[in-house]
């Protein structure tokens, strides 16, 4: 059976926040056209906002004609108790069941707040929630298989009796330069610093008693501003390169403007397609973000290290002889200075067995055998 065109609930470059989501979608997009596409032409997407309701309302005869829908990315498997989205829930409610959509939820990742939660621990937390369990359920029941990016959302579905299969691939986030013919061209030294909000109080202030609140949200900037640029410093001397900070956000931007640094040290944009750019100059990164690791990395030029957050920083562990994954309660500029030089890039021969065999053809084999895309 073919489709005039391809529905994927994903962030588009458009919708405000997170250029990771978009990173996502895009390389995965790429890939499938790779898997998919009709002799060396793109596929027809018609990618569809998953902060917008309305929007997917509009457009629902045309997924109900498909017969499917792909999701990029969007899955953020955790305990629903804790948080749960409209993608989430009222999506599928919604959508899906009513109209017996066929779905494939495609690199997908788990969440929670903490670094230092196990797969397994995560898994078990997560299936102690039964509205957890009724929500996997729905999507089981109408996904032929799930692609992950973490052992965290593989071990939790691998641990959900219901679950089809399950397959642990990179992140598509790291072909998202690709997707867009962005090469490699290196010289800068590039510093990724954590959302403050995002970093648990734990990790990076040893004392907070008699503070209120307030004041310990300004410690905490406070403490994660001054130790990124001084593993910036720390860098910038080792490779004799002045640091460039990057901000995925407009507020992360003035508040490295408010730490002094100068403007032409610090890269800010809300178009993913420059981001992109900016990321192919880097010759080292130091990112406490996802997918301020995973694109550089992908465009196989960049010794890169990660310094993770929360669970998400399990997405870089499948470049675990590549990518050194810190957690940021243990970094300092000595430690930065020393995962940088066990960094490695990634070669043009590993990035095409990565993308061609495990991703490609997984997908062009399991995508038709489930009657899609032929």
């Amino acid at each position: 059976m073919s489709h005039s065109l391809v529905p994927m609930l994903c962030r588009l470059p458009g919708d405000e926040g997170n250029p990771g989501d978009v990173f996502i979608a895009i390389g995965l997009q790429q890939v499938l056209d790779d898997a998919l596409g009709k002799h060396g032409a793109p596929l027809p997407w018609l990618s569809l906002s998953k902060f917008k309701p309305g929007h997917v309302k509009k457009h629902i005869d045309l997924v109900k004609e498909a017969g499917f829908l792909i999701i990029g990315g969007t899955p953020q498997f955790n305990n629903y108790d804790d948080w749960c989205f409209w993608y989430d829930r009222e999506f599928w409610q919604d959508f899906i069941v009513p109209n017996n959509i066929k779905v494939f939820p495609l690199a997908g990742g788990g969440g929670y707040p903490s670094n230092t939660m196990n797969p397994r621990e995560f898994a078990d937390h997560c299936l102690k929630s039964e509205e957890t369990r009724r929500i996997l359920g729905i999507r089981c029941d109408h996904s032929p298989f799930f692609t992950v990016r973490d052992e965290h959302a593989y071990t939790l579905l691998k641990k959900f009796d219901r679950a089809p299969e399950v397959r642990h691939l990179a992140c598509t986030a790291t072909f998202a330069g690709k997707s867009r013919n962005i090469e490699w061209k290196g010289g800068r030294l590039l510093i990724v610093p954590p959302s403050p909000g995002l970093v648990p109080v734990k990790y990076v202030l040893d004392n907070t008693g008699g503070m209120d609140g307030d004041a310990i949200a300004k410690a905490k900037i406070d403490k994660i501003m001054k130790l990124f640029i001084e593993c910036g410093d720390a860098l910038g001397e080792e490779y004799v390169m002045k640091p460039i900070y990057v901000a995925h956000y407009f507020p992360e931007y003035l508040l490295l403007k408010q730490y002094g640094i100068p403007e032409d040290h610090i890269f800010f944009t809300n178009d993913y397609y420059r981001l992109l750019q900016m990321y192919a100059t880097a010759d080292c990164v130091l990112s406490a973000r996802l997918h301020g690791a995973l694109p550089p990395f992908g465009m196989c030029g960049p010794k890169v290290v990660h310094v993770g957050i929360d669970s998400r920083m399990g997405a870089i562990d499948y470049f675990e002889e590549h990518i050194p994954n810190l957690k940021i309660q243990d970094l300092t500029p000595e430690v930065a200075v020393e995962a940088m030089e066990e960094a490695q890039a990634w070669s043009e021969s590993e990035c095409h067995q990565e993308y061609w065999e495990n991703q490609v053809m997984f997908y062009r084999e399991r995508i038709r055998a489930a009657g899609f895309l032929q």
